[in-house]
């Protein structure tokens, strides 16, 4: 495969639409090969670019393995070249995926494309029993065919890959005083129960605090996050940002029946900065979306596209979502969701920079 850079026209953030709109040059796209600019940036030796500033997209033929593992193993491989990063193993020679099984198998991470991913890491020196797969509920990675239906203690593993289901509290800092918790939010949890000895709730720390996932904190090189998308009466979108946070944690039901505070979660548990800095980018694929009556799985409203994203930035990856969604909405004359979901402005402001979804700051890399 191969690739080309394209610089952004004006209305990306509100187009990006089929693939053959963005192929040939137009107005306000300056295209340029792949050598030309690679010659020009060596002789300019520019500092290392900010991987957030980058969008790569792919267009597999189809979504069987074969398919994925050539598209993912190109987009990787772009990603690498263009933002200088590695994904070779480090230091601990450890890394994750952190899959979506939450809509059940309907709507889950392809396993043709974890296999894809695994297989690509694997080349880059990763051995297989040290790729993480990592998901919040034992039950949905069970449905959606990483760990055997019948639940079977022996088998703890996908193909060789441990998977981490955290909602079997092993892979939290269970400490009462533990510092590696989300506690900004006061919300009660809707996980803890009365004690029925004596009619009262417990008193627990616990009630208020939700526990990151240690793994992807302290145990890996990097992390990759492998969305699925869908609508949220909650939070709007549930895509890139949501997999990597209110996804990724425990007690976080008490989130979900209250807007304001889900959306300042996602973006203040995004920019954390252990999880922040283990996160390498998102890799989204569109061969199944849902834009109505999300999270619960919904065939009635899916739209299927041969296209996959990757970026550093999971903020661009949502608003393009967001905006697909809506022109599917309106064509089906449903209200679109409105207004634009606050997280992709908070997630830009004061301290907190998770990447923009600002035309001019991106840069979109067709990989063919």
């Amino acid at each position: 495969m191969s690739t080309r850079a394209l610089i952004l026209p004006a209305l990306f953030c509100a187009a990006l639409a089929p693939a053959a709109a963005v192929t040939a040059a137009a107005p306000g796209i300056e295209l340029t090969s792949t050598g030309a600019a690679n010659a020009a940036a060596a002789a300019r030796k520019p500092e290392t670019p900010d991987p957030r500033t980058f969008l790569f997209e792919g267009t597999p033929a189809d979504f069987t393995e074969s398919a994925y593992a050539e598209t993912v193993e190109a987009m990787l491989g772009a990603y690498e070249r263009d933002t200088a990063r590695s994904l070779k193993p480090g230091k601990l020679g450890k890394v994750a995926l952190k899959l979506y099984t939450a809509s059940g198998p309907g709507l889950c991470t392809p396993r043709a494309l974890t296999d894809a991913v695994v297989a690509a890491l694997e080349k880059r020196g990763f051995k297989r029993a040290n790729i993480l797969l990592i998901d919040q509920q034992e039950l949905r990675l069970r449905e959606a065919g990483y760990l055997p239906v019948v639940r079977d203690d022996a088998v703890t593993d996908y193909k060789g890959s441990p998977v981490l289901a955290l909602d079997t509290g092993k892979y939290f800092d269970a400490k009462p005083d533990s510092k590696w918790t989300y506690p900004e939010c006061k919300l009660p949890s809707k996980e803890f129960r009365p004690a029925p000895e004596d009619f009262e709730f417990r008193t627990d720390a616990r009630d208020t605090l939700s526990h990151l996932p240690m793994p992807l904190l302290f145990e890996v090189d990097f992390w990759i996050n492998l969305p699925m998308a869908c609508d949220n009466a909650t939070i709007g979108v549930s895509g890139a940002l949501a997999n990597a946070t209110l996804l990724n944690i425990g007690n976080s039901r008490r989130f979900w029946d209250n807007p304001a505070n889900a959306q300042k979660a996602v973006v203040e548990i995004a920019a954390i900065p252990e999880l922040k800095e283990k996160m390498e980018l998102t890799l989204l694929t569109l061969e199944k979306y849902q834009f109505v009556g999300g999270p619960k799985f919904d065939a009635s409203f899916t739209v299927s596209e041969k296209r996959m994203w990757l970026s550093a930035n999971p903020v661009i990856l949502d608003y393009l979502l967001w905006k697909r969604f809506n022109d599917n909405r309106v064509k089906l004359k449903f209200d679109p969701i409105a207004p634009e979901p606050g997280m992709f402005l908070s997630a830009n402001s004061g301290d907190i920079s998770l990447g923009s979804c600002r035309p001019a700051d991106l840069k979109l890399v067709q990989v063919k």
